[in-house]
């Protein structure tokens, strides 16, 4: 009887994963943000500049299945402009020129799969973390609650990591213009910092962890403006071209 039941009690197990996190409108997979990306180095220097995909993909995310949707991001990066990026992490650094040197050619990827979240409270990206971006994992990820989307300034924190701390700060406020946009919505500006504790003496040395980012963020469109600074000059900035309906 048990080994019958099994596979009935596996089945309603995946189902309960996979609906538990279900939302539509922005994580809804007919749509797909397109984004211009620019990646400036510390000597102010456009080292690329192209466009990335991100596209929900509406199945679980393995890393937290009950909570995160799968999205993808796809890199169009050029590899004469790649050519010029020197990682600022000594140990990525070495591991890229390790690799071409074996190679003779750039380990770029193409694609990258992570989680988000999209509820009635909450909106929570993992930002890409791969090629150029992999310093992404130390900034202040996209995320925006809800309840803080009022007409006055509101702030909330949010912390990660286990050993070397993350703890990313952020300031909420309606974001303002005397120019109508074409489109109307309602827009709000976030300023958030970001800082890491617990790192070792050795990691103190590279100026590369802490950082300050501007969002902008719309319940229409998600993340319009993403712009990042780190703590060394170097700037990722992300701008939402457009959003195609598949």
């Amino acid at each position: 009887m048990i080994k019958f039941l099994l596979p009935f009690l596996l089945l309603m197990v995946f189902y309960a994963c996979n609906s538990a996190y279900r939302y539509e409108n922005m994580f809804s997979d007919r749509k797909e943000y397109i984004y211009q990306v620019l990646y400036i180095d510390i000597f102010g220097d456009t080292i690329t500049d192209e466009f990335m995909t991100l596209k929900p993909l509406n199945k679980r995310w393995l890393g937290q299945p009950r909570v995160q949707e799968s999205i993808k991001y796809n890199f169009h990066t050029d590899t004469c402009e790649y050519k010029n990026f020197i990682s600022p992490n000594p140990t990525m650094c070495q591991i890229n020129e390790n690799y071409y040197q074996k190679k003779r050619n750039y380990n770029l990827k193409k694609s990258e799969i992570t989680g988000g979240l999209n509820s009635d409270s909450i909106y929570y990206l993992h930002p890409p973390r791969t090629n150029q971006y992999f310093m992404l994992r130390y900034a202040a990820f996209p995320l925006i609650y809800y309840g803080k989307m009022t007409d006055t300034t509101q702030s909330y924190t949010y912390d990660l990591g286990v050993g070397m701390g993350y703890h990313h700060k952020y300031v909420i406020k309606p974001f303002t213009t005397i120019i109508k946009d074409s489109i109307y919505e309602d827009k709000w500006e976030i300023n958030a910092k970001s800082t890491i504790t617990g790192l070792s003496d050795y990691w103190q040395n590279y100026p590369i962890f802490n950082s300050k980012t501007y969002f902008l963020f719309s319940k229409e469109r998600g993340f319009l403006k993403i712009y990042i600074e780190f703590e060394n000059g170097i700037k990722v900035n992300f701008n939402l071209v457009k959003i195609n309906f598949l």
